[in-house]
């Protein structure tokens, strides 16, 4: 029967991993209701967005951006970019030439577009820069017209649609930035929304990592201790199985994987190895003074048992008074790590005596 459950808990934890998403943002280090959270839905729900995403274009020449061709190359970036509901706005030095050339022939919205005259883009630009501000193209071109930006505004935060604009920004550029009739021009991206959804895929590809080379070299280290197949794969057991309850967990609740709740996964391989090795070695020193199984487990449950018990316990209450904490991921944290502890002593503690031998070879 314990095994059943336990095998029904494994099984239903893998059901609720593969409905895990990935989802980083950096205002929910706030917690649900926190004014900052308030603040960033307003920006995104009547503004552009607060997450931007930069395409940056480099010219092997000076002047590159007065290219007309290349200029309405940028405004179908644009245009194309704009159709995802999720992009509150784009901004470019291709979106200020239109609206020039749109007020130069007295505001007439059929102007709206990119001249078709290298020079009079050139004459645009010449005339705003001793009209204007010099510095209000600072931001999209710099002042030798060789490096340009477009800005991508997101209205959602989250590396999850940093992705997906990401993935789009990089199909469209291949097509319209490349090929006879522009100048050539290197693209790259970057901008807060791309450095968050880069650096939360570095770091789970790396805690995946290191899981899958954990594991196998805790296998193998507990296989020289305990000499014993079978004692060396109970002793990972309750650990494997308590990282797929609590990501299963995740998953039927519904929380996205981010950087805080990755790092679970290594935590989880400390905590729960300790508590199987210090419970089979005791199970096995008591077997090889002639126990039986069931009394075995009974002196290991007192014994050993009973140190894990205070074990569990500091932990379990070290780490839940992070739910007091200000910031989001460290109640995350602190919850998570606290159900870990808990599932893991009652998974290492809690035997099935109507079994046979934990290990046939262990006496």
């Amino acid at each position: 029967m314990t095994i059943g459950f336990f095998a029904l808990c494994i099984f239903l934890g893998g059901v609720g991993i593969t409905r895990l998403d990935t989802n980083s943002a950096l205002v929910d280090q706030f917690k649900p209701g926190h004014f900052l959270r308030y603040a960033d839905t307003m920006v995104n729900k009547y503004f552009p967005g607060t997450g931007i995403l930069d395409l940056l274009l480099e010219g092997e020449d000076d002047d590159v951006f007065k290219d007309p061709e290349l200029l309405r190359r940028i405004d179908r970036f644009q245009a194309a970019m704009e159709k995802n509901p999720r992009i509150g706005d784009t901004f470019s030095i291709a979106e200020m030439i239109k609206r020039m050339n749109r007020m130069m022939h007295g505001d007439d919205p059929a102007y709206e577009r990119i001249p078709d005259n290298r020079d009079l883009v050139a004459q645009y630009l010449f005339l705003y820069s001793i009209s204007g501000d010099p510095g209000d193209f600072d931001d999209i071109v710099d002042y030798n017209y060789r490096h340009g930006r477009v800005m991508i505004y997101l209205n959602q935060p989250g590396s999850h649609l940093a992705h997906i604009v990401e993935s789009r920004a990089k199909e469209l550029s291949a097509q319209l930035f490349a090929g006879p009739g522009i100048p050539p021009v290197g693209v790259r991206l970057a901008g807060e929304a791309y450095r968050m959804s880069h650096t939360e895929r570095h770091v789970i590809r790396g805690q995946i990592s290191s899981l899958f080379v954990c594991l196998p070299a805790m296998l193998f280290l507990n296989w020289l201790m305990f000499r014993s197949k079978s004692m060396a794969l109970l002793s990972i057991l309750p650990v494997s199985m308590t990282v797929v309850i609590i990501y299963g967990s995740l998953g039927f609740i519904g929380i996205p994987i981010e950087i805080p709740t990755v790092l679970l996964g290594g935590m989880s391989i400390g905590i729960g190895v300790d508590f199987a090795i210090h419970y089979l070695f005791r199970y096995r020193l008591s077997r090889r003074q002639g126990l039986s199984h069931v009394e075995a487990c009974d002196h290991t449950a007192a014994t050993a048992g009973r140190a894990l018990l205070f074990n569990a316990f500091v932990l379990f209450f070290g780490f839940i008074v992070l739910l007091t904490a200000r910031f989001y991921p460290q109640i995350k944290l602190g919850g998570l790590v606290a159900a870990t502890v808990l599932i893991c002593y009652v998974s290492t503690i809690y035997p099935d005596p109507s079994h046979t031998e934990l290990a046939a070879e262990s006496p």
